[in-house]
């Protein structure tokens, strides 16, 4: 899923929907209840899993959207499982995951797993690997354990979430038509909603309101739909057939990311082709203009602050420029801030309360009505691109990877490797 580590653009204004039950303390009937659905998962399937999910932000008085992402899992919830979204297959196997994307032939990404604990540990991977997948299949697919803890990893660097309370909701004729298992932790609340017919899950909802992620005073929510239903052997098997011939492996996820991306115009932003125009003022200072920094390396980084894998990567970036500094490398790193829906003050608020609370340095450039990220084919975000001495593109990221320092800095190396 292309929003996967990589927010997704401009929101637009929903409503919110109340629903009402009867809830419970966590006792007995509170682990017992989500008892049942771990064990609904365990007992039958293989399952094919078809989710789509809506990312709502709340800033500042405002609330908007992101547009609707899918992602499909089809797993056998004993440490066998292919999910697809946004061009990216992932293959979990006891020993192993790879990655492909579908739009990038030539290579392939591998991670491998002990020999023991696996199944905690490839759910743990996952998330690693995919930080924005708020989707509980992960690991109720690939962690079939009865902890309550299990769900943590869903909110990264906030602890533990705890399980708190069972509701019932019931039509009036009295019979059950939703049990909801609520999870609560320091900046996070998670509700999976369970289909009492089925035993199944037919939504979550996952919402933050502090931490790394989340900008201060905002509310990320991702509100999630779930259609599950049982496959054949066959159908898994076939998933996890997919080949390898003519790949090269790669150790950087990011490296997947196709090389060439389309504008709202329909032309390319490809690799080897001249940039397009930038010129843009600094949050606090002139315009700086990318035909004047012909000569030098740069770095270009589009970001927002409501996005949390934006914020995941500015550190990682702001590595590079450290990097390139200490090394008296020709290498200017600009962070674009695009896509807000603040103005003003506001919006300059809000970008410094990032630079201080992540200690960041990194020069601040301001696309006020989003024509520049619109021009470069931005259509998420994080996205980062290299353009090298005479102007040409030579790299372009997007979402968020941890190791997209080292990729980048290998990019500057080849690029200074090259200069004639």
């Amino acid at each position: 899923m292309q929003s996967l580590r990589c927010c997704l653009l401009i929101p637009v204004l929903i409503l919110a929907v109340m629903t009402e039950g009867h809830a419970y303390g966590q006792d007995a009937e509170t682990s017992a209840a989500l008892e049942q659905l771990i064990t609904a998962y365990q007992d039958q399937g293989p399952w094919q899993v078809d989710t789509e999910i809506q990312v709502t932000v709340q800033s500042q008085g405002h609330e908007g959207r992101a547009p609707v992402d899918e992602i499909k899992w089809i797993g056998d919830a004993h440490g066998r499982a292919v999910a697809t979204f946004g061009g990216y297959i992932t293959r979990v196997e006891p020993d192993q995951i790879t990655v492909i994307h579908n739009e990038t032939e030539g290579r392939f990404y591998q991670r491998m797993l002990s020999r023991t604990g696996q199944e905690a540990e490839a759910a743990a991977a996952v998330r690693d690997m995919w930080l924005s997948i708020p989707d509980p299949h992960v690991e109720l697919l690939l962690d079939p354990s009865a902890s309550p803890e299990m769900f943590a990893r869903m909110v990264a660097s906030q602890g533990d979430m705890k399980l708190d309370a069972v509701e019932f909701e019931r039509d009036e004729q009295g019979a059950l038509v939703k049990k909801t298992i609520r999870f609560v932790g320091p900046d996070s609340s998670l509700a999976l909603m369970v289909d009492p017919k089925t035993g199944l899950l037919s939504g979550s909802t996952l919402q933050i309101t502090g931490g790394p992620q989340v900008a201060a005073g905002s509310v990320v929510t991702y509100t999630q739909s779930h259609q599950v239903q049982p496959v054949a052997v066959e159908s898994l098997d076939e998933a996890l057939q997919f080949s390898l011939d003519h790949r090269r492996r790669t150790d950087l996820l990011a490296s997947l990311s196709p090389s060439a991306k389309v504008n709202i115009r329909g032309a390319q932003v490809a690799l080897g082709e001249p940039a397009p125009q930038l010129v843009l003022p600094m949050l606090t200072g002139p315009l700086i203009s990318l035909e004047e920094l012909r000569g030098e390396i740069v770095i270009i980084d589009f970001w927002a602050t409501w996005c949390g894998p934006c914020r995941k990567a500015l550190p990682h970036i702001q590595e590079v420029a450290e990097w390139a500094r200490q090394e008296n490398k020709p290498v200017v790193v600009l962070a674009v801030n695009t896509m807000e829906r603040q103005r003003g003050i506001e919006r300059r608020d809000a970008i410094d309360q990032v630079w201080d609370q992540l200690e960041l340095d990194i020069t601040v450039l301001l696309d006020e009505g989003n024509q520049t990220a619109q021009a470069w084919g931005v259509s998420g975000i994080p996205s980062t691109f290299v353009v090298d001495q005479k102007g040409q593109i030579i790299a372009n990221h997007r979402g968020f990877s941890p190791g997209i320092a080292q990729q980048l800095m290998k990019e500057v190396e080849q690029a200074l490797a090259q200069k004639d």
